[in-house]
């Protein structure tokens, strides 16, 4: 079973909390009986039966104690901080949950209330029935006798994929009274009566959304200023405060508040050195083996986004465990084995010899499966190709198609050419995400307990996405400026050239050729690099040399005034806006060419 988290609208996400830090803020009381939640802190309990399972959850999250064999007559409460949705209509309500009362299904159980008393001492009410409209796995019984007569909620055994480490599943609600209202505080009631007792029950990851009854103005600044739709912009030289060296807990969104958040110790390392940036810019580096990730509220759209990475060794579909450098939670059960995002290596069952793929949930895989309208994928497949270069990576929908797809640009240039396959060998029908809970360096499969290791080894500088797809000509500007950036050669959508040169003229934010591949008459449009500013793009390349191949060291650098250890140590300024120096070679061996000047 297959469920799309995501109902029409809920562009913005208001509330997120996915306890991996700390307890959130949320609190235990017991009104009955003897027993608490507890928040589970790198130990999880095991559930009973036979051969006991480890309760595996998307890092630390809350469960009833005790679990495995809860107490007799308890009713406990876990209550939440106050949430304003003020502004915000379509609200919607997500909660991770895994439940297990076989022993005693029609008597004990848990359900949600709510209060807009901010104190939290009156007004409760029950958070939905059973069967409500706009719901996905909510409530599955109508007598809870163990919190009190005639009640809602959930009991019994939720649904459990057996090749998902997670047992967890995603239960939502749509309900308007929850819209626009200035606070409002929730709280998870577990009971049980004085029969028989089994595991109990777990929450994780809540997740309130919606849409901005006044909707927001789009942000003033953006790549290559193509502000429209921009819904996510993190950029490893801004909204960072680190020092070189250290882990990073913030990375923060300069499009709207959607920041990406470390935790303790799996955070990432920023780096701001000659020896790791991407052309003297900062990045922030993930190691495989410490299974280092960061995660954010929302922001990520598949309409359209881009990546800028570089992996620490070459990529190839023989790269197994494959790496993920973008994944979205999406799934509403077997988070396991829910694959979304962007990947690099062998990241799914659903291609053969994947290099580069972009993949949406799990997917039908059994023999007799067919394509069904929640799973999708579309990848770069070649048993013989390798990637080793700074990757400026682009995927974005095309729906003006039959069948609609997912195209992949590398350095501009497009390189899918096959759909992700269900089962039965059919390909997998295009799929379209918007404003997920988003991961950095890793898979949604990874964190939750399927073994596979889909951490990143490598680098990241930029990641931006928009709710739509963008045109040919707002593509190419947004590519030139990560060009002149990043210092990659851009190639056309259909290049047949080698990687090292560019075909595609280079534009600035408003439209202004600033290299021009037809004015390349002796051939010089290899290794195209260059500096300049552009202030629509928050563009401030004062130094650069060409990527490709990865250069080491660099043939040809030029710097404004100076060349310093990083771009942010260079401390000369262009004069002007739109003030740009863009170089390239004839493609010859230029070894020993010339004395540094």
């Amino acid at each position: 079973m297959w469920i799309p988290l995501l109902s029409i609208g809920q562009s913005h996400t208001i509330y997120y909390e996915n306890f991996d830090a700390d307890g959130g803020g949320w609190v235990s009381s017991t009104q009955r009986g003897s027993g608490s939640w507890n928040w589970t802190n790198g130990t999880f309990p095991a559930e009973g039966g036979f051969f006991p399972v480890t309760l595996v959850g998307e890092g630390n999250y809350w469960h009833v104690a005790p679990y495995n064999n809860y107490n007799n007559n308890m009713l406990i409460r876990l209550t939440s901080p106050t949430v304003s949705t003020s502004g915000f209509n379509n609200v919607n309500v997500a909660i991770d949950i895994r439940y297990n009362t076989n022993a005693d299904p029609n008597n004990d159980g848990a359900q949600i209330e709510f209060t807009f008393d901010p104190s939290g001492v009156g007004g409760w009410q029950r958070l939905g029935n059973v069967g409500s409209a706009n719901t996905v796995n909510w409530y599955t019984n109508t007598d809870l006798d163990g919190i009190a007569n005639n009640q809602h909620g959930w009991s019994g055994l939720n649904f459990e994929n057996v090749n998902s480490g997670s047992k967890f599943v995603q239960a939502s609600i749509s309900l308007a009274t929850l819209d626009n209202r200035p606070s409002i505080r929730f709280r998870v009631v577990f009971g049980s009566n004085n029969n028989r007792t089994d595991d109990g029950v777990a929450i994780d990851n809540v997740i309130i959304k919606g849409d901005p009854i006044i909707p927001f103005a789009d942000p003033v600044l953006a790549p290559a200023s193509i502000n429209n739709g921009l819904k996510l912009w993190l950029k490893a030289d801004a909204g960072i405060a680190n020092a070189d060296g250290t882990p990073l807990s913030l990375w923060e969104d300069q499009a709207f508040d959607n920041d990406a958040v470390g935790i303790t110790t799996t955070m990432p390392v920023f780096r701001n050195n000659d020896t790791r940036n991407i052309n003297f810019n900062p990045i922030v580096d993930f190691t495989k083996t410490s299974r280092q990730l960061m995660k954010g509220k929302g922001g990520y759209w598949s309409q359209d986004y881009f990546i800028v990475a570089r992996i620490n060794n070459s990529i190839s579909a023989s790269t197994s465990p494959g790496q993920y450098m973008l994944g979205g939670k999406f799934s509403t059960d077997a988070f396991g084995v829910d694959a979304t995002g962007a990947s690099l290596g062998t990241g799914s069952e659903r291609y053969t010899n994947a290099v580069v793929a972009h993949s949406v949930s799990s997917f039908p895989n059994a023999p007799t499966s067919a394509p069904n309208n929640t799973s999708y994928g579309r990848a770069f497949q070649d048993a013989s190709a390798t990637i080793d270069q700074v990757m400026i990576l682009n995927i974005k929908s095309n729906t003006s198609v039959s069948p609609a797809i997912s195209e992949i640009y590398l350095n501009g240039k497009r390189i899918d050419n096959a759909n992700g396959i269900a089962g039965n060998g059919m390909d997998l029908l295009h799929l379209d995400v918007q404003n997920l809970v988003y991961y950095l360096g890793v898979s949604p499969n990874t964190v939750n307990g399927s073994g596979f290791n889909g951490h990143l080894d490598g680098r990241l500088a930029e990641i931006f996405t928009y709710s739509s797809p963008r045109s040919s000509n707002e593509q190419q500007k947004i590519l030139s400026y990560l060009s002149l950036k990043y210092g990659t050669t851009l190639q056309s959508a259909g290049s047949a050239l080698a990687t090292n040169e560019g075909d595609l003229d280079l534009l600035d934010s408003q439209d202004n050729k600033i290299w021009d591949i037809s004015a390349g008459s002796g051939g010089f449009n290899f290794d195209v690099a260059g500096i300049g500013r552009d202030d629509a793009s928050e563009l401030n390349q004062k130094q650069s040399f060409s990527q490709n191949n990865g250069a080491n060291p660099p043939v040809l650098t030029i710097g404004l005034g100076d060349i310093a250890a990083t771009n942010s140590a260079n401390a000369n300024s262009f004069p002007t806006n739109r003030s740009f120096l863009v170089w390239g070679s004839n493609g010859q061996n230029m070894d020993n060419s010339g004395a540094p000047i």
